[in-house]
């Protein structure tokens, strides 16, 4: 064998190892391929979960220094007197003090603060009127207590107050459920109270016997709750103080930068504070003690109803005739709007409707 065909041999020796080792080499690129893009999606994953994470941490500490300083902020807040009930600090704000005769103002449910939310009214009356309104416990800058919110308790908690400013013949005024703390406390207390004025009051029935609507305050109630407890009141309102789950009427009223600012931090401090989860589970206890309840003979009595809820709740507008069928007298006045905010948008209306109920 001559150096040449040595020489061909070999080259075709290796031509077959090199044409043998290719589908091994395939193999292994096509083993070593996967494994490298697994890695990529799980770097990249990773930075997305750690970029999520180091986010939701951020909003949980931003929550706490936001909601520290609001807890902090609120107790520098004075914008009327301080009462003592049962051990509490109890706060109410007084308007036209030097005005006869004195109605005496009775919240809707869940108001932060109802002497800021409802001084639109209270401020119109003032002018010919005494105008109290008062600050429940769990509200504005009362204190919170830990005593159950049954209407049983809060209407000789009321009471206790009104009693400190040595009143004797007064109007009751109340909105939304309000309006069952009025009527357990007219019929407690009937010597005392003149008549009452209401404004889309919750009266006897009207809730039938649908228990989704006799609960609705209760789901209502807790839906605030977590969206305060999860701070998401507090973002969507940073750039917007009025932006809030229960906000102000600004459409309908100016009010000043401060009370806006006190308003809101209220709600996010103390807005839905264990008072004011309660006393939405004792509301269907007290619609139940209401259930047969009238407001007494010797009273007047006044409605003004929002055309929203006479068209949404069925016999709303009759509901309000039957619960003062026995009194003096009972007019029910529909005026047009929504629950939150009708009361300030007709005021020639109510002051005019008002002042012929006074006189009578």
């Amino acid at each position: 064998m001559d150096s040449k065909q040595l020489i061909d041999i070999q080259t075709h020796e290796v031509d077959l190892t090199l044409n043998n080792s290719t589908p091994e080499n395939d193999i292994n690129k096509n083993i070593t391929k996967p494994k490298t893009k697994k890695s990529k999606v799980k770097k990249i994953l990773f930075r997305i979960f750690s970029t999520i994470g180091v986010l939701i941490l951020l909003y949980i500490i931003l929550n706490v220094i936001c909601m520290l300083y609001e807890k902090h902020k609120i107790k520098s807040y004075n914008y009327g007197t301080t009462l003592n009930v049962n051990g509490h600090k109890m706060n109410i704000k007084t308007v036209g003090e030097s005005n006869k005769p004195t109605i005496v103002f009775l919240t809707g449910y869940i108001v932060p603060s109802p002497v800021i939310y409802y001084k639109p009214l209270t401020e119109l009356l003032s002018k010919t009127y005494k105008v109290i309104t008062i600050e429940p416990f769990g509200y504005g800058l009362s204190d919170t207590v830990d005593d159950v919110r049954t209407i049983e308790k809060i209407v000789p908690e009321l009471h206790s107050c009104i009693e400190q400013l040595n009143l004797t013949n007064y109007y009751l005024m109340a909105h939304s459920l309000g309006g069952i703390y009025s009527l357990y406390y007219a019929n407690q207390y009937p010597n005392e109270v003149i008549g009452v004025i209401g404004f889309d009051t919750t009266v006897p029935k009207i809730n039938g016997n649908d228990e989704k609507m006799r609960n609705s305050l209760i789901n209502a109630s807790k839906k605030y709750y977590w969206f305060n407890f999860f701070g998401l009141n507090r973002m969507m309102s940073i750039f917007n103080k009025s932006n809030i789950i229960v906000p102000l009427p600004v459409k309908v009223y100016n009010y000043s930068d401060e009370d806006i600012s006190i308003f809101r931090n209220l709600e996010l401090a103390k807005g839905s504070n264990k008072n004011i989860m309660d006393e939405a589970v004792q509301s269907v206890h007290g619609l139940d003690i209401i259930d047969n309840m009238k407001y007494p003979k010797n009273m007047t009595l006044i409605h003004f109803d929002s055309s929203k809820y006479t068209k949404s709740i069925p016999n709303y507008e009759q509901l309000h005739i039957d619960v003062g069928s026995e009194s003096i007298s009972n007019e029910v006045i529909v005026l047009k709007g929504s629950h939150g905010e009708f009361l300030f948008k007709h005021n020639d209306v109510i002051v005019s409707k008002l002042n012929d109920f006074i006189k009578k």
